[in-house]
């Protein structure tokens, strides 16, 4: 799941990742790192932040206890449960 800064940080986008971490090459320090993506599907509802905290099924998901990670695994469970809330009931 990704989310759009611009539309106040709600995922509202299913990616799939398909290469994990690997350094920036365009950064000369060798701080910076990034992953590739793939969309797979628009959620039809964006799922806020607030509303995963609210889920009990979601309390123990790392976005909940580890908020400032940028990419983080996600299990199964909470995908389907996030896909869900977004209004996909297939779970994607």
């Amino acid at each position: 799941m990704s989310e759009r800064t611009e539309e106040g940080r709600k995922p509202d986008l299913l990616r799939l990742y398909i290469r994990e971490y690997y350094p920036d090459p365009t950064d000369e320090t060798g701080r910076f790192g990034m992953v590739d993506v793939k969309a797979l599907r628009a959620l039809p509802e964006p799922v806020g932040l607030d509303r995963i905290k609210a889920e009990p099924a979601l309390k123990a998901m790392r976005l909940v206890t580890h908020p400032r990670l940028s990419v983080q695994p996600v299990t199964d469970a909470e995908w389907r449960m996030v896909c869900r809330m977004g209004g996909l009931p297939d779970a994607a």
